[in-house]
């Protein structure tokens, strides 16, 4: 089953299982306390990082992902299920995560068409996470809503 099947499948629910690890992103410095919650061990992290509004990525500890909606079992690959995942994260999450994996998707969309259109197109600077300009991070963000809109396939499946 592809990520549309996924798609379909989430509107009515989805109890996904068959999990080893999730990937969590947070601000730098890691906080002492989030929500009024102390935070004094690695295990306190868990699941905390929505509070910072990013989404979670949960990675298979198999090939497949099994879930199971309105009783029906369901079985997903472990690729469809990812980019199904990263097709749903805000941009501020897909922004972070393309910088910690080193991956670019600055070049997903044609770079001498864009300064044809827009003399100050350079999202290779709007999406450098060191030393940013909030202008620069929100022209990121808006570069990857944008793309998330252009070609949703590509930017999932680069990500």
């Amino acid at each position: 089953m592809g990520k549309k099947t996924i798609n379909t499948f989430s509107k009515a629910g989805i109890q996904f299982m068959d999990f080893a690890f999730v990937v969590e992103l947070f601000p730098s410095p890691i906080p002492h306390e989030i929500c009024d919650i102390p935070i004094d061990t690695n295990m306190d992290l868990v699941l905390m990082s929505a509070h910072f509004e990013f989404n979670e990525l949960y990675l298979p500890s198999g090939q497949f992902v099994h879930g199971i909606s309105e009783g029906q079992p369901l079985k997903f690959t472990c690729l469809d299920f990812v980019k199904w995942q990263l097709s749903t994260f805000n941009s501020q999450t897909l922004y972070f995560l393309a910088n910690k994996t080193s991956t670019n998707i600055a070049d997903m969309l044609d770079g001498d068409e864009e300064c044809a259109n827009d003399i100050n197109f350079d999202p290779e600077a709007w999406l450098h996470p060191y030393g940013i300009s909030d202008e620069d991070f929100q022209k990121g963000l808006a570069y990857i809503d944008r793309l998330k809109n252009e070609c949703p396939e590509q930017l999932s499946s680069s990500t």
